[in-house]
């Protein structure tokens, strides 16, 4: 499994850069100068740090669970975190046992496997079907009133938050409620940051990282 997982992040890897090859060599040929590439590259870099450490921290959360070579997979060419937990966790309780060291067996790995892969078959699927036929609807419901769709959307919203309120915060004082908890509180701290600090675009980007790995932290040290 990691020779066939290696292979498969070394494929992707190797396209990415055929990609920035290409958009380096046609960047050149229409007149930007390597300075003019070199920036927007190493911006692209910097930005990108942020927003992954949430999926690193899945992973590395993930490995004791179901091995090392799965979620190394499905986190460095997919990367959604919390789609793969809650994927991984669907498909083991779908055969009756549970998301936990020992908790389950080679029935369940496959089942969380295979929950994890078919999942995100979905995407793809609708992609190709939806993603034009919405694009015209996006278009012309532009002069449109949109309070009746923003009204349904934000009531869909606080009825998925009251849920995990409820299910993780409130039901009992364990590790899930604890990291949901101290996740919303620092999370709602750095939105006040950064709506005090505009400028500072990376504490919008540290958001989701930040509030991970603190939560993490407290519920390590009370649990």
């Amino acid at each position: 499994m990691y020779v066939f997982v290696a292979l498969l992040i070394l494929a992707c890897c190797l396209h990415s850069f055929i990609f920035a090859k290409h958009a380096w060599k046609h960047g050149l040929e229409i007149g930007l100068t390597k300075r003019e590439l070199r920036q927007p590259l190493t911006t692209g870099i910097a930005i990108s740090i942020f927003p992954t450490i949430p999926v690193v921290i899945t992973m590395i959360g993930l490995i004791p669970l179901l091995g090392a070579p799965l979620p190394w997979l499905r986190l460095s060419v997919i990367g959604g975190a919390a789609a793969e937990a809650m994927s991984a966790n669907a498909g083991v309780e779908a055969v009756g046992e549970v998301l936990e060291v020992g908790g389950y067996s080679v029935k369940g790995w496959i089942a969380a496997a295979y929950v994890m892969c078919f999942a995100q078959t979905t995407a793809v699927i609708f992609n190709v079907i939806f993603t034009k036929p919405i694009s015209k609807l996006y278009e012309g419901g532009k002069t449109a009133d949109t309070r009746l769709p923003l009204a349904i959307g934000t009531g869909c919203l606080l009825g998925v938050m009251g849920y995990a309120t409820i299910n993780f915060g409130l039901g009992a004082i364990n590790t899930k409620g604890v990291i949901f908890g101290v996740s919303f509180l620092v999370g709602a701290l750095m939105v006040v940051l950064a709506k005090k600090m505009p400028k500072q675009t990376w504490v919008k980007d540290a958001l989701m990282a930040v509030a991970m790995v603190i939560a993490m932290l407290v519920a390590v040290i009370i649990f």
